[in-house]
């Protein structure tokens, strides 16, 4: 039966006797455990890069749009072809991919579809990705693992890795697709941390990853390797907690940085949509690449019967900027242009949302310039 974790490490406050404590394996989560998680359109004014030794860090303001459960499925529930490359010998749990997009080839649609992980009592690594190619799946192995931890952490902690992925030589797959990357972590804070959930003991992780794209079209017989932005992630974790306690992840530019994620651990809350893997009755695999943008974006999503669809953005407050379309649809993969710089927004985060019937599905969108 699935865990849900409504966490007994809630119990402890701010009252109780505060001493560093240190993240291991047996905080991270096992395979068919379930979180419950809010999003937050922000950071509610709160500087996230601060931090330090017995540092208190309030994020009790923030205020949740969406929620969900993150899932840890076991190998043996992954959908096929996943369960033959990942299976119990070299994988822990899979998880959903809510946030990432592959990258733009003509005439394909990609989006992220899972994250594959293995634990030990040494490290945390993530040894492979699953995406959709046109509404069919396809599982990338990591030959190099991304080590997103290594146990025990304590502050004052550093890690580093390099990773590596790419698409299988297959006639399916008629291009090649990969990334490199290095992530570069530092336990650089403990105290503790308050959310709307409650108060807690918790150590700080910040990792920056930067990370190059490669395109190679085998039908063109040319590629480009591209860099992406510069990703920074804050996370927080507790005893036992399982997922962070509060990640809150951004990207450089401009000299500084933009926040385009705020995750935090949350009690179900009626009032909040809750959002679950199937979000749209009528539509599929809808993604925005890149992200962020400055010029253009390129909006990706297929229609299982030809019906009405509105696409618009709109700001954090929810204020509509621009509406990209408006009109009957026939079934099928879809694809939509936005000339962002005609549309002359402001640097930030946007959400940018499909509307179909009643379903309504958003995803977030920075700009940059």
């Amino acid at each position: 039966m699935m865990k849900q974790y409504f966490f007994s490490f809630c119990i402890l406050s701010a009252t109780a006797s505060l001493a560093q404590i240190t993240v291991t394996s047996a905080d991270m989560p096992n395979a068919n455990d379930s979180v419950k998680v809010s999003d937050a359109a922000s950071t509610a004014g709160v500087d996230h890069t601060l931090s330090g030794s017995n540092y208190a860090w309030d994020f009790s303001a923030l205020t949740p749009t969406a929620q969900r459960y993150e899932k840890f499925d076991a190998p043996s529930t992954f959908p096929s072809p996943y369960n033959f490359i990942f299976s119990t010998f070299t994988t822990t749990y899979g998880l959903r991919n809510y946030q990432n997009v592959g990258a733009p080839v003509p005439g394909f649609a990609i989006e992220a579809d899972y994250d594959f992980f293995r634990k030990s009592t040494a490290n945390l690594r993530q040894n492979g990705i699953g995406y959709t190619l046109n509404g069919a799946t396809i599982p990338m192995i990591y030959s190099k693992p991304d080590t997103i931890y290594d146990f025990p952490m304590n502050y004052g902690d550093t890690m580093a890795c390099d990773y590596k992925f790419s698409t299988p030589t297959i006639a399916a797959v008629p291009f090649y697709y990969g990334e490199t990357g290095h992530r570069q972590s530092v336990v650089d804070g403990w105290g503790t941390l308050t959310t709307p959930f409650g108060t807690f003991p918790a150590l700080r992780i910040r990792s920056v990853i930067t990370a190059t794209d490669s395109i190679y079209l085998d039908t063109l017989g040319f590629g480009q390797a591209f860099a992406v932005p510069t990703r920074i992630e804050y996370k927080w974790f507790g005893a036992g907690s399982k997922t962070p306690l509060l990640q809150v992840d951004a990207v450089e530019g401009g000299g500084g940085e933009t926040v385009n994620r705020v995750v935090y651990q949350d009690s179900i809350r009626a009032e909040v949509p809750q959002v679950g893997i199937a979000e749209i009755a009528n539509a599929s695999s809808f993604s925005v690449y890149p992200n962020p943008a400055s010029e253009y974006a390129v909006v990706n999503y297929e229609l299982r019967a030809a019906s009405k669809v509105k696409i618009s953005m709109s700001t954090l407050t929810g204020q509509v900027v621009a509406v990209i379309a408006n009109e009957t649809v026939p079934a099928g993969r879809q694809v939509v242009t936005i000339d962002l710089a005609a549309l002359n927004l402001k640097p930030g985060m946007y959400f940018l949302s499909l509307e179909n019937g009643n379903s309504r599905e958003v995803k977030r969108m920075v700009i940059t310039r």
